[in-house]
């Protein structure tokens, strides 16, 4: 496997999760599709975690869950930091020209990544279903 392909799959996997998911979220919590789409234009990823954080918070989901989107919106943070990161090593790759401060990682570190991608994604996939279920009769 070559880095450069593998650090593609991360990037796109995570951009995917961040996009699709925490939007799914944000609409198991809100009936109003305008506002979220709305939201999703105007917020940086890291505000539409706090968003969806406080919506639960006022739709009075368990602790159990609060503490799931908190460790989801630490986990998403840590990804992003890895995916700016892999930005400026693919942008050296390209260049031909390898900056002293650019991290070349292993492809298991990639893996990791990848990993990780994967489980927020079922983190945030099932504080969806758990909010749907607790909006039956809301």
């Amino acid at each position: 496997m070559d880095l450069k392909s593998e650090i593609d799959r991360f990037v796109t996997e995570f951009s995917e999760v961040e996009s699709h998911c925490v939007g799914e979220a944000l609409r198991s919590l809100s009936a109003d599709r305008d506002f979220v789409e709305r939201s999703e234009r105007i917020l940086d990823h890291h505000a539409r975690f706090t968003l969806l954080r406080r919506m639960a918070s006022v739709r009075n989901l368990s602790p159990d869950v609060l503490s799931e989107l908190d460790g989801a919106d630490l986990r998403a943070a840590e990804l992003r930091e890895k995916r700016d990161e892999l930005a400026r090593t693919l942008s050296s790759i390209e260049d031909a020209r390898m900056a002293p401060d650019v991290w070349i990682p292993t492809i298991a570190e990639i893996e990791q990544c990848r990993m990780s991608t994967a489980t927020l994604q079922a983190t945030l996939e099932a504080i969806t279903r758990e909010v749907a279920r607790s909006s039956v009769g809301f």
